[in-house]
């Protein structure tokens, strides 16, 4: 059995930590670590860029050390669409389209998985990673159309319109809440469209990841924290191709 620790870096306190981790595999015989940019506890809403360039720099002076140790050296993105909503000031909100849940409020900090922004962005941050050059990179649980506070999964504008797209008549978002959580036929016919749209928004950002870290680094081993079994049938999701998807199959 091989043992992996998974380490928040803080930007003020890296070569500490580092020194900390040395120790610890060392001791305990732990072959791997993954790094991770945040702690959940503080913050649990995605970083603008301009944070992830400084822990990706920070990273290659810890991998370059953690070689020299005999440690593999992996990523664990902790945070891409959002854990759980925060309020933040306005230089670290992202200009995405937001998760909006069955209360139809829009979230403050977390982000609709099918805004084709937030997918160009998630691609750039996973990039900016792979010049590091882990061995993995491992995007954790939060990439999903289920926000961990929410019951269903995201009632945005965005969802709205390609659900809309899919049936061929206009939905909003209310409409579009109500029908999914009707047991009739038409709600029927409403909810498969909406876990369709869904899969295939997760689909195509797992593809832009993919094609974003392979440019860099063909090598780089792509996976994705799996929680909350239940849940993938709330957003329609095939773990397996998504997997593949991820793996560039």
């Amino acid at each position: 059995m091989n043992y992996i620790l998974r380490a928040v870096i803080h930007e003020d306190q890296w070569e500490r930590q580092l020194e900390d981790i040395i120790w610890v595999c060392h001791e305990a015989g732990i072959e791997e670590v993954y790094l991770k940019e945040q702690c959940h506890q503080i913050l649990m809403s995605p970083f603008p860029m301009e944070k992830h360039r400084r822990m990706a720099e920070i990273y290659v002076k810890m991998a370059e050390r953690l070689r020299e140790e005999r440690i593999t050296y992996s990523i664990n993105l902790a945070t891409s669409v959002g854990h759980v909503d925060c309020r933040l000031k306005d230089k670290d909100l992202l200009p995405y389209g937001k998760f909006t849940g069955e209360s139809l409020q829009p979230a403050d900090s977390v982000y609709c998985i099918l805004d084709e922004g937030w997918q160009n962005y998630i691609a750039s941050v996973c990039a900016v990673y792979a010049s590091t050059h882990p061995t993995v990179l491992m995007v954790d649980d939060d990439f999903r159309s289920l926000n961990h506070s929410a019951a269903f999964g995201c009632f945005c504008p965005i969802h709205a319109k390609a659900v809309s797209e899919k049936l061929g008549r206009e939905l909003d978002s209310g409409q579009l809440l109500a029908a999914v959580t009707r047991n009739s036929e038409e709600g029927r016919s409403v909810r498969r469209a909406w876990l369709e749209v869904n899969f295939e928004g997760q689909k195509k950002a797992a593809a832009g990841i993919e094609q974003a870290v392979h440019r860099v680094d063909p090598a780089i081993r792509i996976g994705l924290m799996n929680s909350g079994e239940a849940a993938n049938a709330l957003q329609g999701r095939d773990m397996e191709t998504l997997l593949r998807t991820f793996a560039g199959a």
